[in-house]
């Protein structure tokens, strides 16, 4: 693959990190900042693809794989925390209700 090719590759995918920081940092829901979390994980496997393209190298496929794995398990952590914090809030609601 030519220099140049990786090298467009990799300005495009800096660029692109610039609005996913942003919901990052000024999501309005902590929901936003995980989905921006999630967007920036997937560009930092994309540059170490772009790293082991550019170098020829297989080294870095290892950490792509951990990379990989932890978010997967992150995200499923970050879910379940979710849906009990929605599940207890809309308890604590129904309590206050009297029924007749």
């Amino acid at each position: 693959m030519p220099d140049w090719v990786i090298l467009v590759a990799g300005i495009i995918l800096s660029l692109s990190t610039i609005p996913v920081i942003y919901r990052m940092v000024a999501g309005p829901t902590i929901l936003d900042r995980s989905v921006g979390a999630d967007m920036l994980m997937v560009f930092v496997l994309l540059a170490l693809a772009l790293f082991t393209a550019a170098t020829h190298s297989t080294f870095a496929i290892v950490g792509m794989f951990a990379i990989t794995a932890l978010g997967f398990i992150g995200t499923m952590a970050f879910a379940r925390f979710v849906s009990r914090e929605e599940t207890s809030q809309a308890k604590d609601k129904s309590d206050g209700v009297k029924q007749l």
